[in-house]
């Protein structure tokens, strides 16, 4: 009889302050680091902020952004760019027209922001999933309880500049989510 053998562990690291901090999507990139996005309170004096973290190969901290406003902000889901950049889809309270909305932070290779949206009705939103389009621009997944009864499932595609060039719904009469989400090659949208 065969068994899996436990694979090696190459290194291990912990990241983060004095408060909560959690890693929520991971990028593998180009020259063998890391992208890690998720959200920190470890900053003083702040609420919930969308914290993105670059590493290198062997797990060391190169760089740390932070994303919010006065309120909360959750990063859920990252994806690097073809540009060397990162896009990055989440939840705010600080911004947009609801109790949550979805908020897209798009970046450069440092993390500066190049952009950010927010959209949503007056409940809750959030945007669990980001890919790449194949046309340069970005299809996001997530929720909207915009609709008083139950939450639907949303997909909204961005166009590179952060503008929205479609958005739909999909849902039942039961509490619908999108969590993830991919751009085949040949253009079609499979989510789950």
């Amino acid at each position: 009889m065969l068994f899996a053998q436990e694979p090696d562990t190459l290194w291990t690291k912990q990241y983060g302050g004095d408060s909560i901090d959690v890693a929520y999507d991971v990028e593998e990139l180009w020259d063998g680091g890391f992208a890690i996005v998720g959200y920190t309170k470890s900053i003083p004096l702040t609420d919930y902020d969308i914290w993105l973290l670059r590493t290198d190969s062997n797990g060391d901290t190169l760089w740390t952004r932070i994303y919010g406003g006065d309120g909360d902000e959750y990063g859920y889901s990252l994806k690097k760019t073809d540009d060397g950049g990162f896009i990055i889809a989440g939840t705010t309270n600080s911004f947009g027209a609801g109790q949550f909305d979805f908020y897209i932070v798009r970046t450069d290779s440092i993390g500066d922001t190049l952009w950010t949206r927010a959209l949503g009705g007056v409940n809750k939103d959030y945007a669990w999933s980001v890919d790449n389009a194949l046309d340069g621009g970005f299809v996001i997944a997530g929720e909207t309880n915009a609709f008083p009864e139950t939450a639907d499932g949303m997909i909204v595609k961005f166009n590179q500049f952060g503008e929205v060039q479609w958005e739909n719904v999909y849902g039942s009469s039961m509490r619908d989510r999108i969590f993830s989400i991919k751009q085949k090659k040949n253009g079609e949208l499979l989510a789950a």
